[in-house]
């Protein structure tokens, strides 16, 4: 199998080459400028991926492509996320029509479907979708535009929409989360017992190498996550295991929280700390036959390594 992967220097993508290369996947890796440590087959670098016009040749011998690039956590206006996050997508997936590739998997994002969901309830692959930002709207309009490709020819989509990502190299909220876990204080998050799924990187990648052959993945909408939702408590408790630290949590009532940070200017940091955003990723292992191999204890290990 001959694979090519976008935004192959980010996050994700290089995560992944690497994933592939440990199987033995031959892999193309599109990157802005060339990477010395990046374990692929082949680099194709590119610097503008909107102008550019060698997707033909780059798709030559291509069985499968992985498109992780993207444009997210920016300030970027409506019109942006869209020429990237939307419109990228459909050329991208246009050539891959035209040069025969046989599946797209897109890496779109849990924001496509929304922000929040309530205790008890899950989002899972028909929720109605309500994205609340320029980032989810231009993904849910990729995801729709490229169904009405795939109908319309023999290429293969698999959509697989992860809630937050982490593991090694991980940064923003996350990487803020565990340096405050860290710190050699109690903390008064002991009360906070929300349900929030995320995923590690390793168990994102083990599940898009599975999509990449699959036939059951072959039209699929993937919601993915970890095999439990975490807590915020659980969360940090968890944190400071893995960094040495006593758990160290105290009760503080949860409005009282949400009022403090609200009085900090940090609102938007409160509902994503402590809001539910829960998602039902059974279909994923009952129809992939995919179980999520990492735990976030041993994700958080490896992480203080």
């Amino acid at each position: 199998m001959n694979v090519l992967v976008t935004g192959a220097s980010g996050f994700v993508g290089r995560a992944l080459v690497a994933y592939l290369a440990q199987g033995g996947i031959n892999t193309t890796a599109v990157v802005r400028r060339s990477v010395n440590d990046l374990p692929a087959t082949k680099q194709l670098v590119v610097a503008d991926l909107i102008t550019f016009d060698g997707w033909l040749a780059a798709l030559e011998n291509i069985d499968v492509v992985v498109h992780c690039a993207g444009l997210a956590h920016t300030k970027a206006g409506e019109a942006e996320y869209t020429a990237v996050n939307t419109e990228l997508s459909c050329q991208l997936a246009e050539a891959c029509i035209k040069a025969g590739v046989k599946r797209l998997v897109f890496l779109s994002s849990l924001k496509a479907v929304g922000e929040q969901t309530l205790l008890g309830e899950k989002f899972d692959s028909d929720s109605t979708t309500s994205p609340s930002d320029a980032y989810g709207r231009s993904k849910r309009l990729a995801e729709q535009k490229l169904q009405a490709l795939a109908a319309s020819s023999a290429l293969e989509l698999v959509i697989i929409r992860p809630p937050l990502v982490y593991g090694q190299g991980v940064k923003a909220n996350f990487q803020l989360l565990m340096r405050i876990a860290r710190l050699p204080l109690p903390l008064p998050f002991a009360g906070v017992n929300n349900r929030r799924s995320m995923i590690s990187l390793d168990n994102l990648c083990s599940l898009i190498t599975t999509c990449l052959s699959h036939p059951a993945a072959a039209g699929a909408v993937l919601m993915a996550s970890d095999d439990e939702p975490y807590s915020l408590a659980q969360l940090l408790r968890s944190m400071r295991r893995a960094a040495g630290r006593p758990d160290w949590l105290f009760y503080v009532p949860e409005p009282v929280l949400r009022l403090l940070l609200a009085a900090l200017g940090q609102s938007g940091a409160a509902a994503r700390l402590m809001d539910n955003l829960e998602v039902d990723a059974q279909q994923a292992q009952h129809l992939l036959g995919w179980q999520p191999p990492y735990s976030l204890d041993e994700t958080l290990g490896k992480m203080q390594s």
